[in-house]
């Protein structure tokens, strides 16, 4: 019996879902404020592409 389901249009929930908790590799070796402003900057390019794709899965 197969108990694992996926679905391919949840898969950008799932990553909408866990972005924030991240810790981008490029803001690693920052500190203080220019370390919080690089992990906003990096953050910020996901919802973009999050909804792109999703635009992109209605075609």
């Amino acid at each position: 019996m197969e108990l694992y389901f996926h679905d391919h249009s949840f898969v950008p929930l799932f990553i909408q879902e866990n972005y924030l908790k991240t810790q981008p590799v490029k803001a690693r070796n920052l500190e203080g404020p220019p370390k919080m402003l690089k992990q906003l900057e990096l953050m910020s390019i996901k919802p973009r592409l999050l909804y792109l794709t999703l635009i992109l899965s209605m075609l």
